[in-house]
């Protein structure tokens, strides 16, 4: 006959593990055949037993205690502000690989900026734990939705407000710093920006740009660039850096150098500068904060975001938060500063 007793002993004492009855240290021999009743040896046979089942493990005189299972938790991340995948695949590769690692999976959430500015209760319907904001896509009247809703989410710009939010970006004083230190001729500057999104880059863009330049130095401001979007569609940013840099050859005293936040500005900032027999980079220098571009490597100094760090980090930051960490991080990330050999030569 085979004797079962200690099976049915062990299935017990599983079913408290598992109802949390039993947590740490289980109860001693002793004290198991006193509560259920049994034979001290059925009650030594069962923790035996359920040791080579993985349950427990027994610590020599010190017991028998229950082996904690790494929890896993498996959920989903929404990416907002990528309307088209492929155009930040990179990106959404490095957000897909930090996800994965802690058992999440990703979306991407197809919504255009305004019309979630303009009706935040649209994120609502997403089945995701946590929201990622890409590119500006975050907003007050979203971040007021957000909190009455208790919504995890991590922004990928840096946005100064109050209570804080978690975001992680760019050292963006410290990569203008840097860039400017690289123009020859930053006494007249353009800084043409893409959307009026872009007030915060530019505000520390001021700051910088006062320190470094003598009180003679003018920051030329460029208008708003909404309208490009409607009537260019994808060649938008360099219609805009094309047409703003004509504007700009106007003036009396036009700028000697540009910074721009795209390196689609900075190739029609550039051809418009050509139309005029003006070289780039010898006779006039542009500074380009964005992905580098390897083809135009000789005209440009690059200041290149580390894109997929920033968001790799990110999405690492945003786990933690759905996973109850309490933290709010505020992560600065540096550029990379790139010239071309010919530039570094005239330098």
């Amino acid at each position: 006959m085979i004797e079962t007793k200690y099976i049915e002993l062990g299935s017990k004492i599983q079913s408290h593990i598992a109802a949390g009855m039993f947590q740490g240290r289980i109860p001693g021999v002793a004290r198991l055949a006193e509560d259920f009743n049994v034979d001290p040896k059925t009650a030594a046979k069962a923790i035996h037993y359920l040791e080579n089942k993985g349950i427990i493990e027994i610590r020599g005189k010190l017991g028998a205690f229950i082996i904690e299972k790494p929890k896993v938790h498996y959920g989903f991340i929404a990416v907002v502000g990528v309307l088209n995948r492929s155009d930040y695949q990179d990106e959404i590769n490095a957000i897909e690989n930090a996800a994965a690692e802690n058992n999440f999976g990703v979306m991407v959430a197809g919504f255009r900026r305004q019309d979630i500015i303009n009706d935040p209760s649209k994120l609502d319907g997403l089945p995701a734990q946590g929201l990622l904001f890409m590119y500006s896509a975050l907003d007050l009247p979203i971040i007021e939705h957000l909190r009455k809703n208790q919504k995890s989410f991590l922004s990928l710009n840096e946005l100064p407000c109050q209570p804080p939010i978690p975001w992680v970006s760019y050292n963006t004083v410290s990569g203008v710093r840097c860039a400017f230190a690289r123009l020859n001729t930053p006494r007249r500057t353009a800084f043409i920006a893409f959307r009026s999104t872009y007030d915060y880059f530019e505000n520390q863009m001021k700051t910088v740009y006062t320190g470094l330049s003598p009180d003679s130095a003018e920051l030329y401001r460029v208008a708003s660039s909404e309208p490009y979007v409607r009537q260019y569609g994808s060649k938008c940013e360099y219609m805009y850096g094309r047409d703003v840099m004509r504007e700009l050859l106007k003036c009396t005293n036009p700028p000697q150098s540009a910074f721009v936040t795209s390196p689609d500005i900075a190739c029609g900032t550039a051809d418009a500068l050509s139309e005029k027999g003006i070289r780039v980079p010898e006779d006039f220098e542009i500074a380009v904060s964005g992905p580098a571009l390897e083809s135009h490597a000789d005209r440009f100094i690059l200041l290149e975001h580390p894109r997929a760090e920033r968001s790799r980090r990110g999405t690492a930051e945003l786990i933690k938060i759905v996973n109850g960490s309490g933290d709010v991080p505020q992560i600065l990330l540096d550029f990379t500063l790139k010239t071309s050999a010919e530039y570094r030569r005239n330098k």
